[in-house]
């Protein structure tokens, strides 16, 4: 439908040039109704009986774009749980709907622009279209309890696609800690910290680390723990002293730690 000059000038000035802000204000003005653009810009009087105005972020054109999908919002929202990027058949598993059914929601999200393939060829592969569109629908309150669903998934992950643990470790990491199973997590941040360290990230591999003593810090003080903590320590006070130097005080404070 045509939307009316003062409309796309009131557009432009909000976006402030950002690209996102601008594809989303022009998808927002070519769904609202002609008096709710004319109240966006001004050229009415707005008042009660006329439709909302279009939203004035970035953020609120996000949020009604996921508020307009009614179910499939929700599929969006427990997509967002299992990352950026994520595989069908784990979402299929998580949300308890059938294929069908949930095919036909992440098309709608494909269709509204949130959701896109990752490759051609990967039609199981989806990720959010921006980051900040996975942001909003991770935000949003899920029905359900978001550690119980971080729970869920990493049995899924650890039942059904073993090899993650050697693969991606952090992201399995991630979710063990999301759930708070505080000593699984732990060995799995310090693999992965290991596994950046080797390949020499070093600043991805003191983040994995730290990682690793904040779960042990909320893990069930056992033997297993004081070993991991142990390698954990000495494994960070190395990565440390051999990029910053041997003068770096945290390396010491690593060592005598461990």
């Amino acid at each position: 439908q045509s939307v009316s000059s003062h409309a796309l000038a009131s557009a432009v000035e909000r976006s402030d040039g950002i690209p996102l802000y601008i594809e989303e204000m022009a998808r927002s003005l070519s769904l609202a109704p002609k008096e709710s653009r004319q109240a966006t810009t001004g050229s009415k009087p707005d008042s009660a009986g006329q439709a909302a105005s279009i939203p004035l972020t970035l953020q609120g054109t996000l949020m009604a774009r996921l508020d307009s999908l009614g179910d499939a919002s929700t599929t969006a929202q427990l997509a967002a749980v299992i990352g950026p990027e994520f595989e069908f058949d784990v979402l299929c598993r998580l949300s308890g709907k059938s294929h069908d059914a949930l095919q036909s929601e992440i098309l709608a999200l494909v269709d509204a622009g949130v959701l896109r393939n990752v490759m051609p060829s990967a039609s199981n592969w989806y990720e959010f279209r921006h980051s900040l569109l996975w942001q909003d629908a991770y935000d949003r309150p899920l029905d359900a309890d978001p550690g119980r669903v971080h729970y869920e998934l990493a049995d899924i992950y650890t039942e059904e696609y073993p090899e993650l643990r050697n693969t991606s470790p952090a992201v399995l990491a991630q979710h063990l800690a999301s759930a708070k199973r505080w000593l699984d997590a732990a060995g799995l941040w310090l693999q992965a910290g290991l596994a950046a360290r080797d390949v020499g990230s070093t600043i991805e591999a003191m983040a994995r680390f730290d990682n690793c003593l904040h779960s042990l810090d909320s893990a069930t003080a056992s033997k297993e723990s004081n070993a991991i903590r142990f390698k954990c320590q000495l494994s960070r006070g190395m990565v440390i002293y051999h990029h910053f130097g041997p003068g770096d005080p945290r390396v010491q404070d690593a060592l005598s730690a461990a």
